[in-house]
């Protein structure tokens, strides 16, 4: 998973870079297309190098927000995700490639308890996993007020919704991630916790 991911943010990065004139005179449902082929990309990259034994398997997850004017587009794969605070109130952007979720859809089990079962850490998408990788892009107005939440699941599979915002409405903005992560850790910690904010 760690040579996956870095693959992943290295050529996000690069692409990013090296189509920025391109990619500015686009539309935001065209930009929405270009971060799709961007992830299909490396998702390709990381597939062909998973063929090497000694990285047979490999895999990660992509949670990818761009802020266009008052736009936010998030391209997504797998159960990392992307959450909306407005108005003191939590909304998750992006829904979770996940067994669980499947479950949660069917009926079958209630989001507390996917949030605590077994099999929680079962992923139905990711990068590097398979070829045809189907990507979620998300496209939502963004208000004066609002903060975006990028996390891990190392994260929300410690607190709940409820938690988090609790966290985010007590705490000052230069010390939030850090207070989510504190959080987390105080909550079990069992898995790595990456969390990214930003204030609009």
């Amino acid at each position: 998973g760690e040579v996956a991911s870095r693959m992943t943010v290295d050529h996000i990065q690069e692409q990013l870079a090296a189509k920025q004139k391109d990619s500015d005179t686009l539309g935001n449902n065209e930009y929405g297309i270009f971060l799709q082929t961007v992830i299909k990309e490396v998702n390709e990259r990381v597939c062909i190098a998973g063929r090497d034994p000694d990285k047979l398997g490999m895999g990660t997850t992509c949670t990818l927000a761009a802020v266009r004017e008052d736009t936010l587009l998030v391209a997504h794969v797998g159960d990392s995700r992307a959450y909306m605070i407005r108005n003191s109130d939590i909304h998750q952007i992006t829904t979770d490639h996940s067994w669980v979720q499947e479950r949660v859809d069917e009926g079958a089990i209630t989001p507390e308890e996917a949030r605590l079962h077994p099999r929680r850490n079962v992923i139905t998408r990711a990068i590097g996993l398979q070829r045809n990788l189907e990507i979620d892009i998300m496209k939502l107005e963004i208000i004066s007020g609002d903060l975006l939440l990028l996390c891990s699941d190392g994260l929300n599979s410690m607190m709940t919704d409820e938690e988090i915002l609790s966290v985010i409405i007590k705490g000052e903005p230069d010390c939030l991630c850090q207070d989510l992560i504190a959080s987390a850790n105080k909550s079990g910690g069992h898995d790595n916790i990456t969390v990214i904010t930003a204030q609009f």
